[in-house]
């Protein structure tokens, strides 16, 4: 693919993320996803191996974060 659209695609996945997080009616859960999609994205963006690693890493942390809320959220309803 041509850097413009990696650029387009990137966006249209952006905007596309941004609509489904807003659907997340649970506040705790809708800001842990929220910050997986910024780290995520953060270690793409990263100018060094040590940053892309320090974002990898808080990426996997996040992901650990808002999958153990979304199952006591389930857990919760069922």
């Amino acid at each position: 693919m041509v850097t413009e659209e990696l650029s387009e695609r990137h966006m249209e996945m952006t905007v596309q993320t941004s609509k489904l997080l807003v659907r997340i009616e649970d506040v705790q859960l809708r800001e842990l996803v929220a910050n997986f999609v910024t780290f995520s994205n953060g270690v793409g963006r990263a100018r060094s191996k040590d940053e892309s690693r320090k974002l990898l890493s808080e990426t996997i942390e996040a992901h650990t974060l808002a999958t153990e809320c979304l199952g006591a959220l389930l857990r919760s309803v069922y």
